[in-house]
């Protein structure tokens, strides 16, 4: 895993840090910090709260590279000269 390296590497220069897999938690659906009914995310959420800000990292393990759309109003990357519009699909 991605987070193993950043640990490992950390480590070499005398920084500590764990990584959490959300999918390890039983984490409810909702937008509240806390959905009850057993739900794990207030714990995680402290943690992450508690932690150097700029040492959280965080990976999706079905993310792939992809193609950012460009802005409305700028220049297309893929199509020379081509301008786009908030009115025109991507």
């Amino acid at each position: 895993m991605i987070a193993d390296q950043v640990l490992t590497e950390r480590a070499s220069h005398e920084v500590t840090g764990d990584k959490i897999r959300l999918v390890d938690y039983d984490i409810r659906p909702g937008v509240d910090t806390d959905m009850g009914d057993g739900d794990q995310w207030p714990e995680i959420r402290r943690r992450i709260l508690d932690a150097v800000p700029e040492a959280v990292a965080a990976t999706n393990a079905t993310a792939a590279p992809q193609r950012r759309p460009p802005r409305a109003g700028t220049a297309d990357t893929t199509v020379p000269g081509r301008e786009l519009n908030a009115a025109q699909p991507l």
